[in-house]
């Protein structure tokens, strides 16, 4: 009976994490295949080539600066409020998103064009301060070069060291001479 049980539980197990997996490959193959759509998009001439451009720019800002947030973790630099900053980027990018999408569903192109200024002007707002977020973080990986300085300065003396030992040793039986080149 407990061999039973174990059975039931261990293929009921299975199976909703082979339903889990299936559905986060599905959920990733449609992200991939709506950027390429927007790539694609992005390429055509128009108002509606202007509206996938803000919309592809934009999504590749807030990209950058996930990527960078996500680095400077993994590296343990200083990220202060960068993530909930982050956070809401991402929010507010979302909503514009939205509103730029649903300029892509107009039918008149030039009614398209005339609505785009504002849509256009905020996602430029948050590339910008995706841009500033990103140099802050690339400004804190930076704040090590006197450790790193130092650290080069030891390694010279420390090779300067081996090889005046190395030169000590060259005259004792058994070792190596040392040749120069003249």
């Amino acid at each position: 009976m407990a061999l039973l049980v174990m059975t039931v539980v261990l293929v009921g197990t299975g199976v909703v994490l082979t339903r889990r997996a299936v559905r986060a490959v599905r959920r990733h193959a449609l992200r991939v295949l709506a950027r390429l759509g927007l790539a694609a998009r992005a390429q055509t001439l128009g108002s509606f080539g202007e509206v996938a451009r803000v919309r592809r720019d934009l999504h590749r800002s807030m990209t950058s600066a996930r990527r960078a947030l996500a680095i400077a973790r993994s590296t343990n630099l200083p990220v202060g409020d960068v993530a909930s900053l982050l956070a809401r980027m991402q929010m507010a990018a979302g909503s514009v998103d939205a509103e730029l999408q649903l300029l892509e569903t107009l039918r008149d192109p030039g009614q398209a064009l005339a609505r785009l200024a504002g849509p256009r002007s905020r996602a430029a707002a948050l590339m910008s301060a995706a841009a500033a977020l990103t140099e802050g973080l690339v400004a804190a990986a930076g704040h090590e070069s006197a450790e790193v300085s130092a650290l080069h300065a030891e390694c010279v003396i420390e090779a300067r060291a081996l090889r005046a030992a190395a030169g000590d040793r060259a005259g004792q039986p058994g070792s190596m001479e040392r040749v120069t080149r003249r």
